[in-house]
């Protein structure tokens, strides 16, 4: 989110901290913590923070071993572009809001993320173990039991061991189910309403090639450093994809 102005000397150094997005006692939300006075001048680094939430599906909880075990967004908490440039050192008078925040922000994100995927194919998760044959199991068991091979426990019955081989990825760009990013929704900027609406996804038919592709659009909110409520002013909250999410997309439909 906080792309600084061409040529800057500026850089970001950012640390994300995940946090029930909803959560006020205490609410959680991106800061900025230091300032630069000119982004052409001196080096200089802008420790910020973002919040981000995983939202997964409401069929994960029954662990039937049928729906994927990816979170299926992100809920992401930064501060606005508007604002990173300012604290940057751009005078307040040149770093504006429609210019910067007000174009689909979050759709650039999901598209730097979706190129990600397709240039990252490689572990991914969806396997359970209490669908895996007798002897996958027993051999995830043990090492898993001794520390030896590197789970990620995010759920205590799966196991990153699927692999996106060159094959299917080929696959994926001849006959799979292409993403594009939609315009975001919104601006959402009441808080709870940004919150509980998911990401939308929409099957279009591109009416030149007659085939059809996924249209993907993100829930967004947006507000000027001079918004209204002073406590909500300077930031710019999207829903991301998670890669992982990504990659299982890629072999269903290829």
């Amino acid at each position: 989110m906080g792309t600084l102005p061409v040529n800057s000397t500026v850089t970001i150094n950012d640390t994300d901290s995940f946090h029930p997005v909803q959560q006020v006692n205490p609410v959680h939300l991106a800061h900025v913590y230091s300032k630069c006075q000119d982004p052409y001048g001196p080096p200089c680094v802008l420790n910020t923070t973002t919040v981000s939430e995983n939202s997964y599906s409401y069929l994960d909880n029954l662990d039937s071993g049928f729906e994927s075990t990816a979170a299926i967004e992100i809920k992401t908490k930064m501060s606005s572009r508007q604002k990173i440039w300012i604290y940057a050192g751009v005078p307040e008078s040149q770093a504006n809001f429609t210019e910067l925040d007000g174009g689909s922000n979050c759709a650039q994100i999901n598209q730097y993320a979706l190129d990600w995927a397709l240039q990252n194919a490689g572990w991914m998760c969806s396997v359970r173990k209490n669908f895996a044959p007798l002897f996958f199991f027993f051999f995830f068991f043990f090492f898993d039991f001794v520390g030896m091979l590197p789970l990620t426990h995010t759920h205590p019955h799966n196991v990153h061991i699927i692999i996106i081989d060159s094959k299917t990825l080929t696959r994926y760009y001849n006959v799979g189910e292409k993403m594009v990013m939609g315009k975001d929704i919104g601006p959402l900027n009441d808080g709870p309403v940004w919150i509980w609406t998911r990401m939308r996804y929409v099957q279009v038919i591109d009416c030149k090639t007659n085939s059809p592709y996924l249209e993907v659009r993100s829930p967004m909110l947006r507000t000027p450093i001079n918004y209204r409520v002073r406590s909500a002013a300077g930031y710019h909250y999207c829903k991301a994809f998670l890669q992982q999410k990504l990659w299982s997309g890629f072999i269903l439909t290829a």
